[in-house]
Order: structure tokens, then sequence, then C-alpha cells
């Protein structure tokens, strides 16, 4: 790629759970002082080392350490590997990060807007009051106290994970979450929902109104004011459902729920007012995907390092 001195090889290994096409994988990457100190100069390629696919960075500590997701068009079948390339050395690149494009569904809702929903959307907004990133979140509002509210966009994907970065400023202000809703139905949906005794449950709603609780088992208190991570998650008929801090410790699970829909929304429901979601995702799952590693830097070709280091093998 023009402009960039160094790369890394990337290699995929399949999992157990076989081949998968446009699958999300999370990497960590470690900082190299090749790269720029805030990462944004990363790039990933196949393995023609041109083709660029997307990514999104998750999380950072500069000249440290880097979260991202990348977008992989096929990985491999079970043990099979595969070549992609990420490539970095360029000062003068730009932030290339594209939630939208890497994911499934994806808003930071930095654009101001939430016209991308459906659902109840007189009770939500996009807030500058406060974000996970950036300038906006999305905000519970409506009357006063408290009252279920509920927003969706259309998904089928059947192995889906969906999660959403959640506000808790006090101990009982926690209630609502993610959901998976059925196909044909919009207001039929399962969310994962705190309650304010520290349960945590899996519940079926229905026009608003709980029609019952799936699963449900107690889980630790989450302390006020941080961003918290909500998810939910199916494979097949099972279902599970986590709540992590915002360290990214886990606090709350119900696992192996099993319900048999098919799936055709994806979505945020709140209760309490006032509450606050940032960083929706909805992501293609498997229980075992591939795994990956990192191979040793290159120089890239059409730099002086590049020649000298062609050079240097050539004579060894």
């Amino acid at each position: 790629m023009s402009g960039y001195s160094k790369r890394k090889k990337l290699t995929l290994t399949g999992g157990a759970s076989g081949a998968q096409t446009d699958f999300q994988l999370k990497l960590a990457i470690t900082f190299d002082s090749d790269m720029q100190a805030d990462f944004d100069d990363i790039r990933f390629t196949k393995s023609d080392g041109e083709t660029l696919i997307d990514a999104w960075l998750e999380s950072k500590i500069d000249s440290t350490s880097a979260v991202v997701w990348v977008e992989f068009p096929t990985t491999p079948a079970n043990t099979v590997d595969q070549t992609y390339y990420m490539y970095y050395g360029n000062g003068s690149a730009a932030s290339d990060w594209d939630g939208s494009a890497t994911f499934l569904k994806f808003d930071d809702f930095d654009d101001g807007s939430i016209s991308d929903w459906s659902g109840q959307t007189a009770s939500f907004e996009a807030s500058t009051d406060k974000s996970y990133d950036g300038s906006y979140s999305l905000k519970k509002t409506g009357a006063a106290g408290h009252g279920n509210a509920y927003l969706h966009q259309a998904e089928t994907t059947s192995d889906i994970e969906v999660q959403l970065r959640v506000w808790n400023s006090d101990s009982l202000n926690k209630r609502g979450g993610v959901f998976i809703g059925v196909s044909g139905d919009a207001d039929h949906y399962y969310t994962l929902y705190c309650d304010p005794d520290s349960v945590l449950h899996l519940y079926e709603f229905n026009n608003g109104s709980i029609v019952g609780s799936v699963a449900n088992d107690v889980m630790g208190s989450i302390p006020s004011d941080q961003w918290c991570k909500y998810i939910i998650r199916k494979v097949g008929t099972t279902w599970d459902i986590y709540v992590y801090l915002s360290n990214d410790s886990l606090i709350g699970s119900v696992t192996g729920a099993t319900i048999d829909i098919t799936p055709g929304y994806v979505g945020v429901h709140f209760y309490d007012t006032t509450m606050y979601g940032d960083h929706f995702i909805a992501r293609k799952y498997a229980s075992n995907p591939p795994t990956y590693a990192f191979g040793s830097e290159e120089a890239v070709a059409g730099n002086p390092f590049w020649y000298y280091n062609m050079l240097k093998r050539r004579n060894s």
C-alpha cells in the first residue's frame, strides 16, 4: 500500500464453527514505534496487500495498546489458515475507522440523530448530556418517572450478538438493555433486563409489557456513574446475556436459555428515566470462531527499508 512503511502478516486459523463470511473478529494490537500514537494509521487488507477491509477502533491507550474489530470477508475452515495483512507506518494517515461498515448494525449516535431507528422514537433522543466517547449518546426521555420504551432496527441474522454501553447514574437506574426481536412483529422481543433487586433477567416483552421471565439469576450490584456493557447473544435456539462493568469485568450472566424464534429485529429497551446508551453493535457470532496471530514486522515494497531488507535477504 502506498505511503505505508511497515506491515505484519495476520494469519487466521479456522475454528470448529467453520468458515464464515463477513465475520467480525476482535483483535488486540500492541503499539509499535512505527505506528501513530493514536493508531489512526492502522489499515487491514486482503492477502493482495491492496484491498482494504473494514475495521473499527473500540478502545485504545495511546502509545500502548488498542482493541479493534475487523470484518473479514471470509474466514477459513476448521484448522485451515488464511492470510490478511495489517499495515502501519504512515505519519500523515487520517483515521479510517468505520463502525457502520464493520458491523451488521452500529450506532454511536454522533450524527446527532435517531432517524434510522423505529419504534417509540418520541421517548428517545440523541443527547450531548453524556457519551461513552464522541459527542452524543442515546437518551431515554419521555414523561417523568419510569416506563418501558424501545427502539428497533430490522436484522435477520440467525447467530448474532447485540451489545450496548449503558450509563447507570445510580444503583437503581439500570433497568433495560438490548434485545432481539421476533420476525414479523417488531413489538415482540426478548431483552436483557436488570431489576432494582440486582436480579438479571432474560425477559419476553410484547407491546411494551412483560410477558414473562425466560430465565434469571442474581447479579452483583452495579456501582453508580459508569458505562457498563450489556450483551445479548443467540446461537441457534440458545440464548445468553451478560453485564460487564466499565473495566470489562463480568458482574452478571444468564446462560443456556432456550428460545426457538426466527429473528427479525435488534434494538434497545429502557425503563428508567433518565438512561443513556452508546456504541450499539450487532455482529455475527460463532461459538468457536477463528483464532488469529500476527507475524513479524516487514518493510513494505516501495520504500527504502523494503529495498534494504530485500538486499540483505538476497545476500544472506
